[in-house]
């Protein structure tokens, strides 16, 4: 039995039929692989959207309660550092504990001259001049000391210069003389804010 026939009708008819298939399955595989090919894209796409919609759910969903953790532990820093803030009346409390400290430690504070008060928004600032004379050790040990309280108090501006009058104090072998200011915010009333304070 031919497969090809002798007649050429039927030659012509099969081999019009093979293009044709052929020529349906080219078409077939290269337009439909463009078309699968895109499909699997949109698919991966999706798919990608979908993951990124349940991991932002998922988010959301702890963002809430770790959003209300995080704030409490604001509040309880920003508490912690309220504590170390003076109120008005206990400025005149550690003006009082750096003259006990100047005696604890064997130095002279020879001066103690405020400045005028800066307020702000929430704070107001309060500065003070300082001079301190005594033995080197003793007045640094003082200036740390100054530091170390238990409220906010920061010692700035040091100028340290030996002493120029020597015989003054009878106590000191070599004095040195330290001229500096000291930093403390108070916590600020209300008549002490300044216009459009809150």
């Amino acid at each position: 039995m031919a497969l090809i026939p002798d007649d050429p009708k039927q030659k012509n008819a099969l081999i019009v039929g093979l293009l044709f298939v052929v020529g349906l399955y080219l078409v077939n595989t290269y337009w439909r692989a463009d078309r699968l090919a895109e499909v699997e894209q949109e698919e991966s796409r999706l798919e990608a959207l979908e993951n990124s919609n349940l991991t932002a759910e998922i988010m959301a969903a702890r963002g809430g309660t770790a959003l209300q953790e995080r704030m409490l532990v604001y509040e309880r820093h920003i508490a912690q550092l309220e504590a170390l803030i003076p109120l008005e009346e206990q400025v005149a409390s550690l003006l009082n504990d750096l003259t006990l400290l100047q005696r604890e430690l064997g130095v002279q504070l020879d001066m103690i001259r405020p400045e005028p008060a800066e307020p702000s928004d929430f704070y107001t600032k309060r500065t003070y001049s300082l001079r301190v004379i005594g033995e080197y050790h003793d007045v640094s040990r003082y200036i740390t000391r100054v530091a170390s309280m238990e409220r906010i108090i920061t010692p700035i501006d040091l100028a340290l210069s030996l002493f120029a009058a020597p015989g003054r104090f009878r106590d000191y072998e070599s004095p040195v003389q330290a001229e500096f200011r000291i930093q403390t915010y108070v916590i600020a009333s209300d008549e002490s804010l300044p216009p459009g304070g809150a």
